[in-house]
């Protein structure tokens, strides 16, 4: 069935219901309208929970992704800098970097020509960067206190923006269903920053969680962590290329942020329906 033949059976099914019992015709129509917009109504196909499945990899909702990956990774490296302008380093809003059009940030291969790749490659690996913004941590007026600041703003964007993302997919699924191509780019940057929260909070450089090493470890601990930074990449290559550590490393700590973000946007939507 799909999600118009299931909402239009569910309204006259309503408005049976209120015949049979008495009831006002402007009741009758008021419950004819909520069994429209009732998420129950729709196809669960087209419209679930978020934590449900992803979407699947069609050329449309590859797209969307690519949207919504490239807007959510600029959201995240201006949020740094805007963080460590408010603690007294102004290097990124001199160098122009304190911006959402995505021109000044867009890597051409970590940007584009990586994510094309991977969303054309089997696996539904999505992965990407911008270009850093930079941020002289001398400036910054408590360089240890403000530079862990500095280094959650980035996750941290990033999960403010996924739950307003589910809590956009839920309110549009509502009114527009479940497949329209508006609540498809919501339900995309709620994984898409699920998945770039729990990525860059990896303690694995130069991952913003290494940030929080640098500023936390001292002695031997730390000279340890910096004879390892130079491997951190082949490190992250190799977590992503092996998919059963990934699985576990990413995959569950995902599952449960995007739980998170689901039931957010369900309570924060409830009163629609």
């Amino acid at each position: 069935m799909s999600s118009s033949n299931g909402a239009r059976n569910g309204a006259r099914g309503s408005v049976r219901r209120a015949w049979d019992t008495g009831t006002s015709l402007e009741t009758a129509r008021t419950l004819a309208r909520r069994a429209r917009r009732s998420p129950e109504n729709l196809d669960p196909r087209a419209f679930g929970p978020l934590d449900s499945a992803m979407p699947q990899a069609d050329f449309g909702s590859t797209l969307l992704f690519f949207v919504a990956l490239v807007f959510s990774i600029v959201f995240h490296e201006v949020s740094h800098g805007w963080v460590a302008d408010k603690h007294g380093d102004p290097t990124a809003r001199m160098m122009g970097r304190l911006t959402l059009n995505p021109i000044p940030h867009i890597d051409p291969f970590g940007s584009i020509i990586l994510p094309l790749i991977l969303a054309f490659t089997p696996g539904n690996l999505m992965f990407g960067w911008a270009k850093p913004v930079p941020v002289d941590v001398r400036n910054l007026r408590n360089p240890r206190l403000d530079g862990i600041k500095v280094a959650l703003a980035g996750p941290g964007s990033n999960l403010l923006l996924g739950t307003l993302s589910a809590i956009a997919y839920y309110a549009s699924a509502t009114f527009l269903g479940g497949d329209h191509a508006l609540s498809r780019l919501f339900q995309a940057g709620v994984f898409v920053n699920a998945g770039l929260a729990v990525f860059n909070l990896l303690p694995v450089p130069p991952l913003d969680g290494s940030w929080l090493l640098d500023h936390t470890l001292r002695g031997e601990a730390y000279n340890a962590y910096r004879a390892f930074k130079p491997y951190g990449m082949l490190l992250i290559i190799g977590l992503l290329l092996f998919r059963p550590l990934s699985a576990i490393v990413i995959g569950i700590p995902f599952s449960f942020v995007v739980g998170i973000m689901d039931s957010i946007g369900r309570f924060a939507t409830s009163f629609l329906t």
